[in-house]
């Protein structure tokens, strides 16, 4: 997705929409805002690309947000519910700085989020 001119790399979770196509979206309630406004955090139909947490050398590890970065990736999905995915920062998980609650505040949780691992 292109944020503020660059292309920037933001997670969601990828939604089925039948007839072969899937579309990555942030949900109902999360936006993304730059110097172009603001939107929901939606992909093009099909243009997107998938997170492969299958790694057979890295199997337990966490997976990074970046190579070389210790913000590790997290997601928060309480009772069915999705509230979005983020980066663990500090005991904390947090919504990268573009992406907004509805509220529109970034969420950050101390407890409840998962984070992911390779299998």
């Amino acid at each position: 997705m292109a944020v503020s001119g660059t292309t920037k790399t933001l997670h969601g979770y990828v939604e089925d929409l039948g007839n072969g196509d899937f579309q990555c979206t942030g949900g109902d309630d999360i936006t993304v805002r730059d110097a172009q406004g603001e939107r929901p955090l939606l992909s093009a139909l099909n243009q997107f690309e998938w997170l492969s947490v299958k790694d057979a050398a890295n199997v337990g590890d966490s997976v990074k947000a970046k190579e070389g970065s210790d913000a590790n990736l997290c997601v928060l999905n309480k009772g069915g519910e999705w509230y979005g995915a983020g980066f663990v920062e500090n005991g904390y998980c947090k919504q990268e700085s573009e992406v907004y609650w509805s509220n529109g505040r970034r969420w950050s949780f101390s407890s409840g989020f998962k984070q992911f691992t390779y299998q």
